[in-house]
C-alpha cells in the first residue's frame, strides 16, 4: 500500500507479479489468506481489482482474502467458529506486533 499511496504504480505491479503467484498456490491447495493487516486486505480487494479489472487471478485472491476479524465473523456465521470453551480466559490474549512495520531503534 505504501507503494501505491506513494503513486509509484510500476512498483505496485512489480510487487503483484511477485506475489501472487504464491497466493494463488495455496488458494489451489485449498487454503483462504487471512492477512493481519487490513490496510494489506485492502489493497488486494479494492485497489489491485481496480487497477487490473481484467485480471483473473487478482479477482479469486479478492474473493479468498479476508481481515482476522472479518473471516472469524464469517466462520461463526457459518458454524464453523468454536465457542463452546470448556474453561473461560483466565487472562486477555497477547497479539504480536504487525509484521510490515519498520523497526526503529530506541
Amino acid at each position: 500500500m505504501p507503494k501505491f499511496e506513494l503513486g509509484d504504480l510500476q512498483a505496485v505491479a512489480d510487487l503483484k507479479a511477485r506475489n501472487v503467484p504464491p497466493l494463488i498456490a495455496m488458494i489451489e491447495r485449498g487454503y483462504d489468506i487471512v492477512a493481519p493487516i487490513p490496510s494489506c486486505v485492502l489493497m488486494f480487494k479494492q485497489e489491485l481489482p481496480l487497477m487490473f479489472p481484467d485480471d483473473a487471478d487478482i479477482a479469486r485472491i479478492k474473493r479468498h482474502m479476508f481481515d482476522p476479524f472479518e473471516y472469524l465473523a464469517l466462520r461463526h456465521k457459518a458454524g464453523l467458529l468454536r465457542t463452546d470453551f470448556k474453561r473461560p480466559w483466565e487472562r486477555s490474549p497477547t497479539t504480536s506486533p504487525a509484521t510490515c512495520v519498520s523497526r526503529t531503534s530506541v
